[in-house]
């Protein structure tokens, strides 16, 4: 019982330095221009103008979907389970 209580203490010891310990300074103006422009091979340009990456799209899945695969993996473990654990009859 001991070791829980030290356990959580630990954890909120943690928890209340990581809360404390100072986040990454923002950038300056110079290294923000200094990040906008890119050598390329054609010679220096903005990023500014080669536009935004596409980001790719996210799969969707229809709640009917997940629903249908989780009952099927639950059949299956279901009957895996019966299989494996059913006494087998001496003439078989």
């Amino acid at each position: 019982m001991r070791f829980i209580g030290w356990f959580l203490l630990g954890g909120v010891l943690l928890a209340w330095w990581l809360t404390e310990v100072p986040s990454a300074p923002a950038p300056n103006e110079l290294e923000v221009a200094a990040a906008t422009w890119r050598r390329t091979a054609q010679g220096w340009e903005r990023c500014t103008e080669w536009g935004q990456p596409l980001r790719p799209t996210p799969v969707r899945l229809h709640p009917t979907v997940l629903g249908a695969f989780q009952l099927l993996a639950s059949l299956t473990a279901l009957l895996a389970s019966s299989a494996a654990t059913s006494p087998r009859k001496s003439g078989e």
